[in-house]
């Protein structure tokens, strides 16, 4: 198989860094006209393979003349950007799950479905969703490439009575990202909150990569407080904890990676999320054992084998 020439835009870093492993030639956009969308210094460096550029005349150009073949879009926004350009095929990657539970949400979640419908109706394109969750909540047919941790290759110091939290924007996301729980957990037991978040005093905001992976890998306890319907029950910073043999606590999903007692510990309370940290902060043998569960799930559901695999496939150009 050719290496290809692949266009997209920088949202997600870590899944752009999986993508790279597929060996291609990557041109990611990091300045879309006025909108500033740099590479994450907390996130992994750019891969050999990864060339950020900016919206500019020559890929323009690029995109007229054919010299991308794939163009990978990771938002409705994306495919508004890329409407007028027919010669690419085109991956639209669901990252986020469409609501309903309220009037608006409802409105805005069948716009983006018919805007997705529309364009690959009159561009050369496929679907691929992270999980079967959010394929549900799209309502359409798609290919489901489950997501993974990549080579998360940290070498693991970690303190078995810390406790992580990993997210930005988690007091201003509220209830999407169970806010109120993290904050009930904090006030019972101390937490380490890691990202960019403004508005929780005491939170860790990495200046780069490596600051992150020491943060990182000094905790051995992960807590994950997403519920339905906002979002899967995992995301990538899950899932690297998992790798890293992390014993996760997590509250009730249906679409959540761990089973209770065998690879972490499930809330069905607030209550619950505390009295399960307070076991493992007292029972370092569990923890060892759910953490060594927990990297099994990721090699037999979330390999970056896996994940390769399947997008060499979706690759293939006909």
């Amino acid at each position: 198989m050719r290496k290809l020439n692949i266009l997209s835009i920088n949202h997600h870093e870590a899944y752009l860094t999986s993508l790279a492993h597929t060996g291609h030639n990557f041109f990611i956009i990091t300045q879309f006209r006025s909108l500033n969308l740099s590479w994450n210094p907390s996130s992994p460096p750019p891969a050999q393979n990864i060339r950020l550029i900016s919206f500019d005349a020559t890929t323009k150009k690029n995109l007229k003349t054919g010299f991308y073949d794939v163009v990978i879009c990771h938002t409705i926004k994306n495919l508004l950007w890329f409407f007028p350009y027919f010669k690419q095929q085109f991956i639209f990657i669901g990252h986020v799950t469409l609501r309903n539970h309220t009037a608006a949400n409802y409105v805005k979640s069948v716009a983006k479905k018919y805007f997705l419908k529309l364009f690959m109706a009159l561009h050369k394109g496929k679907i691929i969703m992270v999980s079967p969750f959010k394929q549900a909540t799209w309502g359409l047919p798609a290919q489901i490439i489950p997501l993974t941790p990549g080579n998360f290759s940290a070498n693991p110091q970690q303190d078995d009575r810390r406790v992580i939290v990993v997210g930005n924007r988690i007091k201003e996301r509220g209830s999407e990202s169970g806010w109120d729980l993290i904050e009930y957990v904090g006030a019972r037991t101390p937490l380490t909150i890691v990202g960019n978040n403004p508005g929780i005093p005491n939170a860790i905001k990495p200046k780069n990569y490596q600051d992150f992976l020491l943060i990182f890998q000094s905790a051995g306890i992960f807590l994950f407080t997403t519920r339905p319907p906002f979002n899967d029950g995992y995301n990538t910073a899950m899932l690297e904890a998992m790798q890293l043999g992390m014993a996760v606590v997590t509250v009730d999903h249906p679409s959540t990676p761990i089973i209770h007692m065998v690879n972490g510990l499930i809330a069905k309370s607030k209550e619950e999320l505390v009295s399960h940290i307070n076991l493992l902060l007292n029972d370092r043998d569990l923890c060892l054992r759910l953490g060594t569960a927990a990297t099994l799930t990721i090699e037999e559901n979330f390999s970056l084998k896996n994940f390769t695999e399947k997008w060499q496939q979706v690759l293939k150009i006909d």
